[in-house]
């Protein structure tokens, strides 16, 4: 494998049953791994830190310039300090001697690596000169332009303003009324009455310092009666304006007028806000083009209308786009054999057109270029039969005015004998008919030839392919491949060898697979699979379970068992989530063999969930309507869904529902249920399949309740008859408390005898029987008329009575 460390690549290699163990390392010019930035800032007795690292073998010592002279860093080591194994150093209390160029070089024996120009600039902030508070008088509906003369600084200060109203401070928010130009002036559009009174001041920031100074306040004083004001320009930036790619450009256009003026921006004639990057803020003051790209550059215009007073005012800008170069295409870090030959290209785009630079090892290249071997022709250097006296660290610089970018890249030289750093595996077992990939990965220069022999006989062509990188491939391998193979690596300046063995075994197959099931659930299930592999392997044979594609833990599932003599599967008390795809996986380490079977459990069907109920839309039908989700059915058809209700007689018992023309709901999720009045009723759904009845669901915490009225219904059966002499017995069937539809049921009994000696036809017994439950009655005596008027005989026998209730 290869390591990269400290600098130094050192390609290491540990091989087992293989017939050599090197080490070697490679020597290489410096290479960049942190360049510093072009440009940086500091806050004085703030640290600051300036990144430069390289790789390199040998490792290379770092010097510094600044100015163009030699930093000797380490003559103030309180103050500057060096970070350990590479170049970046810290500055540590920067003063205001410390701003300047610098520039880090890292060399060693074969070449110099020079970062880039650091532009390092102390942060700084101004003050304000301090004045008193200035009133302005302003008509309502008047602009007013507010001065503030920004102190130098930088980074240039950041200007904002803010207001102080009955001691109160607050930011403005820029918009349409108040706007702050480029040199950090305010101007307010349009004075408003709440304008009176308050004090505008303007604010100065510099972020690096984090830091903040203020500057002149202005007391503005707004007086009626208000003037409308037709539109005005009061700050546009400049007609022309110059934008280098990448960049954001801002271009403001700021109006005055009562009403307010609203904006539009125009490119090229058409709304700029169509085109990419563009960005319209502070409500039309300001058009933002982030980032800049040459598709900018065009003829924009402001346009700012005052609907109002029917004036227009329009203000043009050209903005012309420049770019810093971009490399298109740039030298890097390239190795060459000796007596080799390459040829580093350095192009940029960019507009003005950019100058290339070359330097080698930070110099001017004349000392290293003789125009034979080694020349410039164009943007390319050319060398050609390059020794190792020809390494160097080559610099690329494309500039223009608008800015630069700058590459290092070395040509090493290189004149080493073969080095196998991947040998073939010392014991490499595969299977009958498997691909193999033997591994010989060697480094030299030049690349090594690289050639293979199976015990001792050469080989290639044919099922064997020796790989670009030196690994012999083998198509569909069987047992006459085993044995060993030795490759050579040899190149002019030295030959190397090494070795290993190849084993080729039978192939593991399922000879008993698994076949697909179907049970109820609670019964037992056993999948069984017999594997066979090669006589060698059969120690290293297992057979794994899988369901659905995860391997079956029998400690988190003890109902599922594999049973070791014979590899099966045993499912105690089988569910509905046993239902899936089961696979048996049988492998000795080389390779696999495996079968599935489906197993389907049918359960009974899961509970149905969300029941609810609509008492109110069909209450006038004597109806409810009444929704469920329906469970799961567990792989058995549903045959019917039972609504059941309780009621505040007996809530913890339930009747199956009557149900609004129907005779059984399948495939269902709601249902009208017929209602009888005087009945509080709850609700719950139970489902049915083959295997049987589901849970029943949760019962509505909503109950359903018709008013009561009188009974619709009479007794379903009434009996008379006698049992002895001179009685009479009536019985009928009680009425269900469901169908009295009101308190306090009685029944009304009436009897007369239709062919009685002493009892007149037309004589009635009348009897009120206040208790629901009573179901039958005896008389022996008949008692007919009204309460002043009794008339009352003895029960007759062997006579006709009818009874009505």
């Amino acid at each position: 494998r290869v390591k990269q460390k400290m600098g130094r690549m050192i390609l290491l290699i540990a091989i087992l049953n293989v017939k050599i163990e090197l080490s070697y390392a490679v020597s290489y010019p410096p290479s960049f791994v942190k360049m510093p930035q072009k440009e940086a800032v500091f806050v004085p007795g703030e640290a600051i830190f300036l990144p430069c690292k390289v790789t390199a073998s040998p490792p290379p010592v770092y010097k510094w310039k600044k100015n163009g002279k030699d930093f000797n860093w380490a003559g103030n080591i309180g103050r500057y300090t060096k970070w350990p194994d590479e170049g970046t150093i810290v500055l540590a209390k920067p003063g205001t001697d410390d701003d300047g160029l610098y520039q880090c070089f890292a060399e060693n024996k074969y070449g110099v690596a020079v970062s880039n120009t650091i532009n390092v600039k102390r942060a700084e902030m101004g003050k304000f000169e301090q004045s008193p508070v200035v009133n302005l008088n302003a008509r309502i509906g008047e602009s007013l332009s507010l001065p503030c003369e920004v102190p130098i600084g930088f980074p240039p200060p950041i200007v904002t303003w803010q207001t102080k109203r009955n001691a109160q401070l607050e930011y403005i928010k820029e918009t349409n009324r108040l706007a702050t130009d480029i040199n950090g002036y305010l101007h307010i559009a349009a004075v408003i009455p709440s304008d009176d009174g308050v004090v505008f001041q303007c604010v100065a920031n510099n972020e690096v310092m984090r830091e903040q100074t203020t500057g002149p306040a202005y007391l503005i004083r707004a007086f009626p009666p208000e003037v409308n004001k037709p539109v005005s320009f009061v700050f546009q930036t400049p007609f022309t304006t110059l934008a280098v790619a990448g960049s954001v450009l801002r271009l403001q256009c700021i109006l005055a007028g009562n009403p307010l003026p609203s904006y539009t921006w125009f490119k090229d004639g058409k709304d700029a806000t169509l085109h990419p990057n563009v960005n319209i803020l502070n409500m039309g003051t300001v058009l933002e083009i982030n980032p800049v790209s040459n598709t900018s550059a065009g003829q924009y215009r402001c346009q700012g209308v005052n609907e109002a007073l029917m004036t227009t005012k329009n203000y043009e800008y050209q903005v012309t786009v420049k770019s810093a170069p971009v490399f298109t295409k740039f030298p890097v870090d390239t190795s060459v054999p000796e007596n080799g030959s390459f040829v580093f290209t350095c192009e940029a785009t960019a507009d003005p057109r950019p100058k290339i630079w070359w330097t080698v090892n930070g110099r001017d290249p004349s000392f290293y270029l003789d125009g034979v071997r080694k020349l410039i022709s164009g943007n390319s250097m050319i060398l050609k039969n390059l020794t190792v006296d020809d390494i160097a660290v080559i610099q690329c610089n494309a500039s223009n005015s608008f800015g630069y970018v700058f590459v290092n890249a070395y040509v090493n030289v290189l004149r080493e004998p073969p080095f196998i750093y991947e040998p073939p595996q010392g014991k490499l077992h595969l299977v009958d008919g498997a691909s193999a990939l033997i591994t010989c990965r060697s480094y030299s220069a030049p690349k090594a030839l690289v050639f293979w022999r199976k015990d001792g006989r050469p080989i290639n062509g044919g099922r064997y392919q020796i790989q670009s990188n030196g690994d012999l491939a083998i198509e569909a391998v069987s047992a006459t491949d085993s044995g060993d193979y030795e490759c050579t690596a040899t190149n002019p300046f030295g030959v190397t060898k090494a070795s290993g063995h190849l084993t080729v075994r039978r192939r593991t197959r399922v000879t008993l697979a698994p076949i697909e099931t179907w049970v109820y659930e609670g019964q037992l299930v056993k999948f069984v699979c017999t594997a066979e592999t090669d006589p060698m392997e059969v120690d290293n044979l297992v057979v794994t379970w899988y369901k659905d594609g995860n391997l079956i833990d029998s400690v988190a599932t003890p109902r599922i068992e594999q049973i070791g003599f014979d590899y099966s599967l045993l499912i105690a008390g089988a569910q509905s989530l046993d239902t899936g795809q089961y696979r048996c996986n049988a492998s000795n380490g080389l390779d696999f063999a495996f079968a599935t079977a489906s197993l389907l459990v049918q359960g009974r069907p899961n509970q149905p969930r969300g029941i609810t109920i609509d008492c109110i839309n069909f209450a006038d039908k004597r109806q409810a309507l009444v929704n469920w989700a329906p469970g799961s059915d567990n792989y058995a058809p549903i045959i019917e869904y039972i609504v059941e209700f309780s009621t505040q007689f007996e809530r913890q018992t339930w009747y199956r529902a009557e149900l609004f023309n129907s005779t059984g709901l399948l495939h269902a999720a709601d249902a009208k249920v017929i209602l009888r009045p005087n009945i509080d009723y709850r609700f719950r759904v139970r489902t049915r399949n083959r295997v049987g009845l589901s849970e029943p669901s949760i019962a509505t915490t909503e109950t359903c309740l018709i008013p009561p009225t009188a009974p619709a219904t009479n007794p379903r059966e009434l009996f008379v008859y006698g049992t002895q002499a001179n009685n009479l017995i009536i019985q009928w069937s009680t009425m269900p408390y469901v169908e009295h539809y009101g308190n306090n049921l009685v029944y009304l009994l009436t009897v007369r005898c239709l062919n009685c000696n002493n009892i007149r036809p037309t004589d009635v017994n009348t009897t009120i029987i206040g208790n629901w439950r009573t179901d039958r009655i005896t008389y022996t005596i008949f008692q007919s008329g009204t309460s002043t008027n009794k008339i009352t005989q003895p029960i007759e026998s062997y006579k006709l009575f009818e009874a009505t209730i």
